[in-house]
């Protein structure tokens, strides 16, 4: 045995994979500050004082954003967490989850919650947007950011224009901006023109329009006149236009896929 060894006891240095200043710029970028031009169109409680927010956004599409103690009634950001606020938003992502740090709202179209029948319009506007934006690409919601604000601020601010109005132009900008836009012009079967046709359908089968003659079993009409409604040529009564609207919503179910909207239903009954 040797009372006093020659060999000192070795001590293994720190493990150093990369500088800890290149560790903090890269977290710096994964919780970098984004300003998002977003509408606010679903809210959800979560836990006691959060929310969770869907804005569909102009930049990043459709996007789940946490907001943290927005339901204490002093909260600075109380109002970006509710539905219709339209506003530039500051949010962090972290590994591919959204926080809310700010907002500057542009409008939150108030004046709706003031009369019941536009109040079911509004929210219907916000369904549509939520649903249509799933697995949609950013310009597809872009485009329908755009039809939906202009639709909320019509029915906020336009109080001579008819509720009805509004919806049937915007669902019809729906179909058009959802790439199902419906040509009146000339029959998808056979071709031939439809402009001096007196009737023409949407046939279901087909998912086009038809003529007359050209129908299936399922099928809804349109007349000459509703067709100039449609197109926002022409005024119709209150009777016609809310047929139509309801025609128009099953058409626009079928393309999407969207079977259910009930704040739209709720409007009907009024």
């Amino acid at each position: 045995m040797f009372r006093g060894s020659c060999l000192k006891k070795r001590v293994r240095p720190p493990l150093i994979c990369f500088s800890t200043q290149y560790a903090a710029t890269n977290e710096n970028r994964k919780t970098m500050e984004e300003k998002l031009n977003a509408l606010c169109v679903r809210v959800v409680d979560y836990k006691d004082n959060d929310r969770l927010i869907t804005l569909c956004t102009a930049e990043k599409g459709k996007i789940l954003v946490k907001a943290t103690g927005v339901k204490n009634p002093k909260a600075k950001l109380k109002f970006a967490a509710s539905p219709l606020c339209f506003g530039e938003y500051i949010v962090v992502e972290n590994k591919g989850r959204y926080t809310l740090k700010g907002c500057e709202a542009y409008d939150n179209f108030q004046d709706i919650v003031f009369d019941l029948k536009r109040y079911y319009a509004g929210f219907s506007v916000l369904e549509w947007l939520d649903k249509l934006s799933d697995n949609a690409d950013t310009d597809t919601v872009r485009a329908l950011l755009i039809v939906g604000t202009e639709a909320l601020k019509e029915l906020a601010y336009d109080v001579d224009v008819p509720p009805e109005n509004t919806m049937l132009k915007f669902q019809n900008a729906l179909l058009e901006t959802t790439g199902y836009a419906l040509n009146f012009h000339t029959s998808a079967i056979s071709g031939k023109s439809l402009e001096n046709d007196d009737k023409v359908c949407f046939d279901y089968y087909s998912g086009a329009v038809v003529a007359l003659s050209e129908r299936s079993l399922n099928y809804v009409t349109f007349t000459k006149n509703d067709i100039a409604i449609i197109q926002g040529k022409t005024t119709g009564s209150d009777a016609e236009i809310r047929r139509i609207l309801i025609e128009i919503s099953g058409i626009l179910s079928f393309f999407t896929g969207v079977r259910k909207n009930y704040s739209f239903e709720e409007f009907l009954k009024l």
